[in-house]
């Protein structure tokens, strides 16, 4: 879901954010702006620390001689971060004379992994990324750059990671000890992947979580919030009916409330969480929804708009499933949806021309002469993201909502000249007073805000 560099890239510009408040433990972030609860089993801290042993090393270059000789899948093109490897060598440098302190943070899209490495202070840095299509191509991929961390460390006993998390499109089961991304190809083998499966250099065990990447995505929202860079990224696109004390909107203000609020990332699919607070709560906790998979709701009777919208929702839901489902928003909200929609669209229009991928429907409605059926295609691809967000945001009670991620990033221009139309559909609801005061704040400049989320996580969870 990601907008990134082409495969061929060898090296990326890393991203480094320090964090004002990095905790040491899950107890220390008690009155801090951020709280987790607890790791869910308990470890010997010191067994801990000292595993990293000769043995353990062999061990991990066997996993990786496994995953080569045996021919299961293709060993990822790793393309790593000059830079970002250069900063890691320096903090492992800066380290010589004391105890090396790292965290693993991992943003997982439906094709492309991209690994960051944090340390103490918050600071952190992406030192590669690769692409996978299954959970043994990412696990296979993870093996590899634990072993390129490990080089770089060097030996000794001590473990220089202290925790890790792994952000991934899909559902978090089994009380968070398995992941299932939903965008891989059918399978459990390859839709499946178990924490016991991670390399444990990388990813010490009990210290390393897994989070849904929508969970990741608040996180880190939250993370920008505690340290005032909300309006550096995000921007006001639906402004509430009344400004409202600490809703701050002006210049690049942008504070978080005591409220719950909605975030959506529309990608490869439609990611949805839920940033709750609750009366006495020092700070917002995160719940991973499935929002994208809500039945889609038509317009009313009366819109001029039900008889053509009946025809193509009753066309896409028969391409898709046979006719025997309705169609779910992230169908309409996600690449391929936005491809179904311009699909649609073409075929009541011989003039349109032909685009072979929801890339080149995005490009040709951001051109500056854009393509008029690009662009409504892109526009009805919004309005549903309003509709859900409307949904959402009145089953949930939250009082604000954010539109994050890299495609958000791309359509930002588009998506400003059509504000408006937009908050015409947010408004277009039984319950409009409920949504009236509900600002709707959308990503404007690119950040890693899952990875920054999963080294919070990382930090939160780690072994010291």
């Amino acid at each position: 879901g990601h907008t990134d560099p082409p495969a061929s890239c060898t090296a990326l510009t890393p991203c480094t954010f320090p964090l004002r408040s990095s905790p040491a433990h899950p107890a220390a972030l008690a009155g801090s702006p951020l709280s987790f609860p607890p790791p869910s089993s308990s470890v010997n801290t010191q067994a801990c620390i000292k595993h990293r042993t000769p043995q353990g090393r062999h061990c991990l270059s066997a996993a990786s001689f496994f995953f080569k000789v045996a021919n299961i899948f293709t060993m990822p093109n790793i393309a790593y971060a000059e830079d970002g490897v250069a900063l890691l060598k320096q903090w492992i440098e800066a380290s010589k004379d004391s105890e090396v302190c790292l965290f693993t943070g991992v943003d997982q899209g439906a094709t492309n992994a991209r690994v960051a490495i944090g340390r103490a202070n918050g600071e952190f840095t992406q030192i590669c990324k690769f692409q996978a299509d299954s959970t043994r191509a990412l696990l296979s991929g993870l093996v590899a750059v634990s072993d390129f961390v490990q080089g770089l460390v060097g030996g000794g006993d001590e473990r220089p990671v202290k925790g890790g998390c792994v952000a991934a499109a899909g559902r978090i089961i089994h009380g968070g000890s398995c992941v299932e991304i939903t965008n891989y190809a059918g399978g459990e083998e390859n839709q499946l992947m178990r924490l016991d499966e991670l390399p444990e250099f990388l990813f010490p065990k009990s210290h390393t979580r897994f989070l849904n990447d929508l969970e990741a995505a608040c996180y880190g929202i939250a993370w920008l919030n505690q340290n005032r860079k909300l309006g550096e990224y995000f921007e006001q696109l639906i402004p509430p009916a009344e400004h409202k004390e600490g809703e701050a909107c002006q210049g690049d203000s942008i504070l978080l409330r005591p409220h719950h609020y909605l975030v959506q990332a529309a990608g490869t699919g439609l990611g949805v969480g839920l940033m709750m607070h609750f009366p006495g709560d020092k700070s917002h906790n995160v719940l991973p929804l499935e929002g994208g998979h809500v039945l889609l709701s038509p317009v009313g009777s009366a819109d001029g708009r039900r008889a053509e919208e009946d025809e193509m929702l009753r066309d896409i839901a028969q391409k898709l499933y046979g006719g025997k489902y309705s169609l779910e928003y992230e169908d309409l909200v996600s690449g391929r949806g936005l491809f179904s929609l311009y699909e649609w669209i073409a075929s009541k229009n011989p003039s349109a021309p032909t685009l072979s991928s929801p890339g080149e429907v995005a490009a040709n409605a951001n051109k500056d002469d854009p393509c008029p059926f690009a662009s409504r295609a892109l526009l009805l691809h919004y309005l549903y993201l309003a509709r859900n967000s409307q949904n959402l945001v009145v089953g949930l009670n939250a009082r604000g909502v954010f539109w994050a991620g890299d495609n958000q990033v791309s359509n930002s221009k588009f998506v400003l000249q059509n504000a408006e139309r937009i908050q015409e559909e947010l408004l277009c609801h039984p319950k409009r007073e409920w949504l009236e005061d509900v600002p709707v704040y959308a990503q404007k400049k690119l950040f890693a805000v899952n990875i920054a989320g999963a080294i919070y996580i990382a930090q939160a969870y780690g072994c010291f």
